[in-house]
């Protein structure tokens, strides 16, 4: 049996409204993003119209004078909308809007509007809009566009139904198949939407198919059948032709971060949701020219009293390969004490970006884990906040992930490999350096080059951090700073400052390990080229000092590996000695001297 097509069979009526003014009759329903408004004069359909949910003010002005409609039935538009779907409207304009409404019909939600799923186009609705659509008018759309009765559907054989119901979807979506860097690997399908690429099964497939469940004319198992069938066609799309360096969605542009300008199409595709951050041209060109007031900046005001002029330096250049149009061998550690701020500030400066930040831990991305890297499709940035980060291990693979080559094979559960970009740069904040597992080689050197050590402080005693203080920067704020950053990187051809690679090789090796502090600092040894001592002695001693300066001691094995590369060893009856250094006796207890004698 065919739907009730009345209010409730269609939507909820806390998202769906039916109203009629004069001659005419609006239909408006709730998107995810938008408002879909149906405008029927009679029997006539007058327009379809997609309003922005931020926008809506301006998008029905727009619509309603482009198509001269009453300016008394925008009013009530206007008034519906505020009252029905926007929860923070006064009292008093939803006491206006129902007051309008019953003037104007006394049965809002009682009408039964006729179905114009066939004259309207609905191709140019945002892909969320366009399937909720699509899943309402399912029943008449069968008859009308497949050309057969609805109990004839239902009737036919499984194929006949994939093939009915692909060509229906392939009328209103715009499926395409992304190729793989090696031709060893499958390609990879997806459903375009503005140039952003969707998952087809989840986005269109399911719900669909559920419509058609719903209805009492399909199973479900016709989704794995259909996804055969989407997987198979489609324009192929070249890998490098997905998620580039240089070119950013936005919400209505594309900004290419090259000139810093807004352009209306591209020849790119985007696996990331558009960023919702809104930036004018003029904006633009008030950035790239020089003209733009830094110091009146949010993110400015808020955190720049966190590091010295040096440190600041060193933060500009690595935040500003964020929006660069290219590709850096770079990794930042933002380091300082708790509660100075780092990681309300790496918040407010990830907002605006969001849908290409990766929140992936060092530890994950180092791990044995096959789909540790899932996390970084779609992304171009990888920034993390963990007050103490643990000892790195295979740092090659951080080091091929941001830049050893152009693109990156990612493990995916359940399908084939993925290609991705390698990533821009990386940030991690952290209360003090991490230790790391190799102390010496060519990996730990072309880390180091990749490395900028940046430091933040409190800014006076006492200080302490307003809470949720990222809250205070607006998107566009920190969008704005995220750009001006880019400009100043572009103004010094690209070149980050840094410290020397000599100089991060030092910290890495003796301020963040425990182990080497202890031979140097901590006074309970010293080096002796006549001497040896067990290396359980050493250790033993090595926690002793640990556990008095309050640091979390290495693994005996973390610790072995550092002196392994500090001192020569040998075995000695089967018991592991070091050579070249020994405990100071005067340092020791009584007791202490008969034991690490």
């Amino acid at each position: 049996m065919p739907p009730n097509n009345n209010d409730d069979s269609r939507a909820n009526k806390h998202n769906s409204v039916h109203i009629r003014f004069k001659d005419y009759n609006i239909r408006i329903d709730e998107g995810v993003n938008h408002y879909l408004v149906e405008v029927f004069k009679g029997s006539e359909v007058l327009a379809l119209l997609p309003i922005n949910k931020d926008e809506y003010r301006g998008d029905i002005e727009f619509y309603f004078r482009k198509l001269g409609l009453p300016e008394e039935l925008k009013d009530l538009l206007t008034s519906i909308i505020e009252s029905k779907f926007r929860p923070n409207v006064s009292e008093t304009k939803i006491s206006d809007a129902e007051q309008k409404i019953k003037t104007v019909n006394e049965s809002l939600t009682q009408q039964v509007q006729q179905e114009v799923s066939l004259k309207v186009d609905v191709k140019t609705l945002p892909l969320f809009d366009k399937v909720k659509y699509l899943c309402e008018n399912l029943w008449n759309l069968i008859p009308e566009k497949l050309g057969t009765s609805q109990e004839d559907f239902k009737k036919s054989r499984i194929e006949e139904k994939v093939a009915m119901i692909y060509r229906l979807l392939s009328e209103f979506f715009e499926f395409v198949r992304v190729l793989p860097r090696s031709p060893q690997y499958e390609s990879v399908t997806y459903v375009v939407d503005d140039y952003v690429l969707w998952d087809p099964r989840k986005e269109v497939l399911e719900p669909v198919i559920g419509a058609l469940v719903s209805l009492g004319l399909a199973r479900k198992s016709l989704i794995s059948e259909l996804e055969v069938a989407i997987t198979s066609t489609g324009n192929l799309v070249p890998y490098y032709m997905v998620d580039p360096w240089d070119y950013l969605k936005l919400r209505s542009y594309i900004l290419d971060l090259n000139e810093l300008r807004l352009l209306s199409t591209s020849n790119y595709y985007f696996r990331y949701n558009k960023l919702d951050v809104k930036i004018s041209q003029q904006e633009l060109d008030e950035i790239r020219s020089g003209s733009y007031d830094i110091e009146k900046n949010k993110v400015y005001t808020l955190w720049r009293n966190r590091f010295d002029d040096t440190n600041w330096g060193f933060f500009i250049d690595s935040v500003g390969t964020w929006l660069a149009p290219m590709r850096f061998k770079h990794v930042g550690y933002l380091v300082g004490p708790t509660n100075v701020g780092k990681t309300s500030l790496l918040a407010a400066l990830t907002n605006p970006i969001e849908p290409v930040v990766a929140h992936v831990s060092p530890r994950t991305l180092t791990s044995d884990y096959p789909f540790a890297l899932m996390g970084l499709i779609g992304k171009q940035i990888n920034v993390y906040s963990e007050k103490i980060i643990p000892t790195l291990k295979n740092i090659t693979v951080l080091n091929n992930i941001v830049g050893e080559s152009d693109f990156i094979e990612v493990q995916v559960k359940k399908k084939a490999p993925m290609t991705i970009r390698s990533l821009k740069s990386m940030m991690f904040a952290m209360t003090g350096l991490p230790m790391v597992s190799e102390y010496n080689g060519e990996e730990l050197k072309a880390f180091a080059e990749r490395l900028s050590i940046i430091l933040c402080e409190y800014p006076e005693e006492g200080f302490m951090i307003k809470k949720e203080v990222y809250k205070e920067v607006s998107k566009e704020e920190a969008f704005k700073f995220l750009l001006w950053c880019r400009v100043q990187l572009e103004r010094r051809n690209w070149e980050i400052r840094r410290l020397s690679t000599d100089e991060i090789l030092e910290r890495l090796l003796k301020s963040s390990n425990t182990a080497i502090k202890f031979i140097e600092e901590s006074g309970y040894v010293e080096r002796d080229p006549t001497a040896s001592v067990k290396a359980m002695d050493l250790y033993a001693i090595y926690r002793k000092w640990c556990e008095e300066v309050n640091l979390i001691p290495m693994s005996r094995n973390d610790f072995y590996m550092v002196l392994d590369g500090m001192f020569m060893d040998y075995k000695r009856e089967g018991v592991k000695w070091y050579k070249g250094v020994r405990i100071r006796q005067s340092v020791l207890q009584p007791e202490e001297k008969t034991l690490f004698d």
